[in-house]
């Protein structure tokens, strides 16, 4: 939600750039900033490999500004100068462990590198084994925060509930 934030709606170029290893992964997330961004008048683009390459390019001729994708198809693009990624500000590792372990770390590297107006990074990761630390470092230096969240259980005495309101528009 932050990264959506600062998206600026007029420009019609890709600002956000979200990598994650799987299909599945990938229009998981497409269909959540969807449903979140459903009314900011921002497009966003799911592109992974097992369907039709030319169906994404014409949307991405549509001018997204959020690219949510798997590492291989993306560099497919980029190789057939189908996409410019050298506006996108944001970029989202999800799941690098997983990426990691599924071999795609020279890919993450490439593509990383072809982010000239980058200003801000995230990764996401169940683990952070010394590879992970190693890409992050060798791209950031040591100017970066790591935030380990703790997994707690919830606590047994908070009640959880949700109120539907309905709004006039």
């Amino acid at each position: 939600l932050p990264v959506l934030n600062t998206i600026d709606t007029k420009i019609r170029k890709p600002q956000a750039l979200i990598i994650a290893p799987t299909r599945e992964l990938v229009m998981q997330i497409r269909d959540e900033i969807r449903t979140l961004s459903g009314t900011m008048r921002m497009k966003s683009i799911a592109v992974f490999g097992g369907t039709s390459i030319r169906t994404q390019k014409f949307e991405l001729d549509a001018g997204p500004q959020v690219i949510i994708a798997t590492p291989g198809r993306l560099i497919d693009l980029i190789e057939r100068k189908w996409i410019d990624i050298s506006s996108i500000e944001k970029f989202v590792l999800d799941e690098v462990d997983q990426m990691l372990d599924m071999g795609f770390i020279d890919d993450v590297k490439y593509i990383w590198d072809s982010l000239p107006a980058l200003k801000q990074v995230m990764t996401f990761s169940a683990t952070y084994a010394p590879e992970i630390k190693n890409l992050i470092s060798g791209h950031m230096g040591m100017e970066y925060e790591f935030i380990q969240m703790q997994s707690t259980p919830t606590v047994e005495t908070i009640d959880h509930s949700f109120i539907r309101m309905h709004t006039s528009e």
